[in-house]
């Protein structure tokens, strides 16, 4: 009997000793997989494309992240990118002289996120505005009236029957308009403030824009001889 109690004692400990070895080895096959694996991180990214409206180069668009010290400039297909970005939620400004600022003022970026903003468009800021209205002569047989503005090239031919004229890309700033007939002097000048982006509308104008050719003649002169011979 003592020999059967020594076989079962041998047993337990050979399967005591399998088990210790066993969870060892998964122990070492746990480290050595998770060794291999990539670590979750805590940083994220932001990017975003810039299209400059009217132009062909995109380059040098200032896109900063306000309340940080993140800031960077657009390449030349408008593309930027902000990489280890902490997690946490940023404010976007974009801008460029000449075109309006772009601003997203909530991007929440969570560990490990990757944003694309896509495309964003700048529009130019506008530098010219536009002087409409109608021009009204006093002689209908007048063919055409012209409107020009003092110091530029910028002027216009209508139907002195339909009146209507438009002038655009006018620079902003004080402009005199000058209204008259195709090959005479200017009859009338009047000062108009153009500002930048918008229309100015003239009312309905010029009751007293006579052609030269129905001007009343003069008054005649008295004839002093003819008076004195009377006498």
């Amino acid at each position: 009997m003592q020999w059967k109690s020594k076989i079962r004692l041998w047993h337990r400990a050979c399967m005591v000793r399998s088990l210790a070895a066993l969870t060892v080895l998964g122990a070492s096959l746990c480290i050595e997989g998770c060794m291999d694996s990539p670590l979750p991180t805590d940083e994220a990214s932001l990017s975003a494309t810039f299209h400059l409206d009217g132009s062909t180069n995109n380059e040098g668009v200032e896109v900063v992240l306000p309340g940080t010290a993140y800031r960077g400039y657009s390449d030349s297909d408008g593309h930027i990118i902000f990489d280890n970005l902490p997690a946490r939620t940023y404010e976007l400004l974009a801008r460029k002289e000449g075109y309006q600022d772009f601003r997203e003022r909530k991007i929440t970026l969570e560990p490990g996120d990757h944003i694309d903003l896509g495309i964003v468009h700048l529009a130019a800021i506008p530098r010219d505005g536009t002087l409409e209205g109608e021009v009204a002569v006093e002689d209908l047989a007048a063919a055409s009236v012209t409107i020009s503005l003092f110091g530029t090239s910028i002027s216009s031919i209508v139907s002195a029957t339909d009146g209507f004229f438009r002038l655009a890309d006018i620079p902003a700033g004080l402009h005199q308009v000058l209204f008259g007939y195709p090959d005479e002097p200017p009859r009338l000048q009047i000062p108009v403030t153009i500002e930048a982006g918008k229309t100015v509308r003239l009312p309905r104008l010029l009751p007293g824009l006579r052609q030269a050719s129905t001007l009343p003649p003069p008054p005649p002169t008295p004839d002093r001889c003819h008076r004195r011979c009377d006498r």
